[in-house]
């Protein structure tokens, strides 16, 4: 990952030896005795100037340079190394507050929440922040960042049912933790406790609601009227106190302000919702951004490592050293010695099939051609037909590529082609045979996907597809089948969906085509009725045709 540095940003480095470095890296020693601004290379024309060079940073903050043009077309070979460290500015230095999160009743029903995790770099200091501290600051430079799904709900360890033994919630964060190991070093130190929110059942649950303090009354009535001694009745009448008037009043001002608190808290509760789905919005278009960001980085290594290949495979047979070289040379020479022109034309197109033949039988023998690591190249047959049609061969062939061979036809112009010479014939033992997918081998009721994965796996289904349950159940399986090969090959699950999207698209689309083949073709039961109904008219339309000559015979008789 690389950062341009922002505009005005005071580095204490000297272009002009940046510059110096560039030259050296890509032409050569500079010729110091030029007194101009700008600097030249020992090849003639070659200049470069402080507005071609562009500095930036790595995500280990480390400063690397390198011409703009090599920058747009993503050839990082040519940047030269400048510095170790980006100078941080400590009264830049933001204010990060630690946060630890709540749990409500909506989150133990669903058995996660979200965690917030910032790592810097510099002290390996690990901080867990709020959601909006989270995409606030996320973005510099020498912090990494790491949501985490945290189990809450459900049994703490493991348990068994019938034959089959599932994760307890304490297993399944310490295997989340695992796989943010790789991004945030100490991370399961960081959170000792793995059970941290636990609860086995929602009726432990204690969101006990606010409780809101009366104000008591003034005096208690009852008591009064019992404090009244009874004296009985008599001729005349005792005048009894009277009793206080009852504040109708403070009833009527409690309910108006019962009914006011109960509008302040569904204005909060509104309020808080908006709040969550505009932040939900922003981390979604925070993880598209980083997704075709990704995208762009892949396309880029798979050009790159495209044309390595393509590179390796003009070397041989421009490699006038190797016997495949001199095939090469042979082919698109005419060096047969006979004077009759059609002659030596048939001589040269027999000597020219021979060595084609012998060059691509050398040419797919994956043994013999090997990268630097010592891992085979494998040139396919299609690559073959789009290298060779652009090489000097061109000259003499134009490989063509069906179903089941490898051939090319003849030309002496490059106009008229004639002839053809099959070079390998694809039989099912040497084409990539599908596997059956998903593989029925692996149990899925086992694998459990978070519900970002789930989401993201739904999401690859299109318009129609995502409402046919068949089609969902298959792209679920291959997400959890794609998991676990992400596993065998780098030692911990995926850690962001992104990591294995576009294996799981792959797979999926590869599914799609076998399904479809089965189903339709020449080999399907319709088509194969449509040929049987083709003969047996055929059939019916011969004997009518016999049986109008034999009338016509009749009638010359």
């Amino acid at each position: 990952m690389r950062k341009k540095l922002p505009p005005g940003f005071d580095l204490d480095f000297d272009l002009n030896k940046i510059i110096d470095k560039l030259l050296n890296k890509v032409f050569g020693v500079v010729d110091k005795a030029l007194g101009t601004s700008s600097k030249q290379s020992g090849v003639p024309g070659v200049t470069l100037s402080n507005k071609d060079v562009e500095v930036f940073t790595t995500r280990n903050l480390q400063v690397f340079a390198m011409n703009k043009e090599d920058l747009e077309k993503g050839d990082f070979d040519k940047a030269v190394f400048v510095s170790n460290e980006v100078p941080i500015e400590e009264d830049s230095e933001p204010v990060i507050v630690r946060f630890r999160p709540t749990p409500l009743l909506e989150d133990y029903k669903k058995g996660t929440i979200d965690r917030y995790f910032l790592f810097d770099i510099r002290n390996s200091e690990i901080i867990e922040v709020s959601q909006d501290d989270y995409v606030k600051f996320r973005s510099l430079r020498y912090k990494r960042s790491f949501v985490i799904s945290w189990y809450i709900f459900g049994k703490a360890d493991d348990f068994q049912i019938k034959k089959y033994i599932y994760p307890g919630v304490r297993n399944n964060n310490i295997d989340v933790l695992a796989q943010a190991e790789s991004t945030i070093p100490g991370i399961s130190d960081y959170l000792e406790d793995k059970i941290e929110y636990l609860l086995e059942s929602l009726d432990d649950y204690s969101g006990d609601p606010e409780i809101v303090n009366l104000p008591e009354p003034e005096e208690d009535l009852n008591e009064k009227a019992e404090e009244i001694e009874d004296i009985g009745f008599g001729s005349n009448t005792l005048e009894l106190p009277q009793l206080p008037k009852l504040d109708l009043d403070f009833a009527d001002d409690l309910a108006g302000d019962f009914t006011a608190a109960d509008e302040i808290l569904g204005n909060v509760s509104a309020s808080i919702e908006d709040l969550l789905a505009e932040q939900d919005q922003v981390t979604a278009e925070q993880e598209s951004l980083k997704n075709e960001e990704e995208g762009r980085l892949r396309k880029i290594e798979e050009d790159q490592e495209q044309q390595k290949r393509k590179n390796a495979f003009n070397e041989i047979l421009n490699d006038m050293s190797g016997q495949e070289g001199k095939w090469v040379q042979n082919i698109v020479e005419m060096s047969s010695g006979a004077k009759n022109k059609r002659k030596k034309r048939r001589l040269d197109q027999r000597r020219d099939q021979e060595k084609a033949v012998l060059l691509f039988r050398s040419l797919f023998n994956h043994n013999k051609w090997k990268n630097d690591k010592g891992e085979p190249y494998k040139f396919t047959p299609k690559e073959m037909v789009g290298w060779v049609n652009d090489s000097k061969l061109n000259t003499r062939m134009r490989l063509r590529l069906t179903s089941k061979e490898l051939y090319t036809q003849w030309t002496r112009d490059n106009k008229t082609y004639s002839g053809r010479t099959t070079l390998k014939r694809l039989t099912q033992a040497n084409i990539p045979r599908e596997l059956d997918i998903p593989d029925p081998s692996i149990n899925y009721d086992a694998i459990e996907l978070s519900g970002s994965e789930r989401r993201a796996a739904l999401a690859l289904l299109r318009g129609r597809d995502n409402r046919k349950a068949e089609l969902r159940s298959i792209i679920i399986k291959i997400w959890k089948e794609q998991r676990l090969v992400y596993r065998d090959k780098v030692g911990t699950y995926p850690v962001e969906t992104s990591d294995i999207r576009n294996d799981v698209l792959d797979r999926f689309n590869a599914y799609r085509r076998l399904s479809t083949s089965n189903q339709t073709g020449r080999y399907s039961q319709r088509a194969g009725a449509a040929t049987a109904g083709s003969r047996n008219r055929r059939g019916i339309d011969e004997f009518n045709n016999s049986a109008n000559r034999g009338s016509r015979n009749r009638r010359g008789i």
